[in-house]
Order: C-alpha cells, then structure tokens, then sequence
C-alpha cells in the first residue's frame, strides 16, 4: 500500500489539503496551530501539536513544545546554539531534550560525505 503524500486539513466550511513535500514547519501557539508552506503561505487551525503530529509521515520531527520540522527541509544545524536553519531561512530552537532525536535524524536520514 502506497504511504500517504499529503494530509486534508478543514477550517469551517474549508477542506484544504496539503502535500507533504511543500510543508516546511508547523508550530502552535496558544490553541492555533500554523503550517507553513513554500511559497511563503501560512495556514491556521485549532488543533493540537499531538493530534497533528499523529497523522505527519516520518519525515516530520519534534524539536521543542511547539514545534514540528521537515527534516528535508533543514539546511543546517548548529549543535551548539541548537538552532536549526530551514529552506526557507527561518530558524528555530531546539529543545535540549530534542538534541539527540535530531542527531539521530542526521544520522538515518542522510548520506554524508
């Protein structure tokens, strides 16, 4: 069976769905939670990081309370401010406790050099 490429989100009357490719980050705040897709555009709802965590394929992980990431879309990370840079030139913070959840990304996600 073939694994899921995108998720269908409603907000009222509104069914968007979104491919998981173009979503770079999620992060809540508060009761709203915001995705936020290439291009620039932002997408908010009420629902939960834990909910929404449940239907994201394995390339999404966790790196502090209120924050999901595409791994993919990680341009760097510097360990030691744990600060992760994205495609789209945002950055975030890394939970101390997400430190090795991240590493261990790195290290069965990618091909190094």
């Amino acid at each position: 069976m073939k694994a899921e490429s995108h998720i269908v989100l409603t907000q009222g009357n509104v069914y968007r769905r979104f491919f998981f490719n173009d979503l770079i980050f999620v992060k809540v705040t508060g009761y709203v939670l915001t995705c936020w897709l290439e291009g620039g555009e932002k997408y908010s709802l009420c629902r939960s990081l834990k909910c929404f965590k449940k239907s994201l394929p394995s390339e999404f992980i966790q790196i502090n309370r209120s924050e999901i990431i595409h791994f993919e879309k990680i341009l760097k990370f510097n360990k030691k401010s744990r600060v992760i840079t994205l495609a789209d030139q945002s950055k975030h913070k890394v939970s101390v406790r997400q430190i090795p959840v991240v590493l261990e990304a790195f290290r069965t996600k990618s091909y190094f050099a």
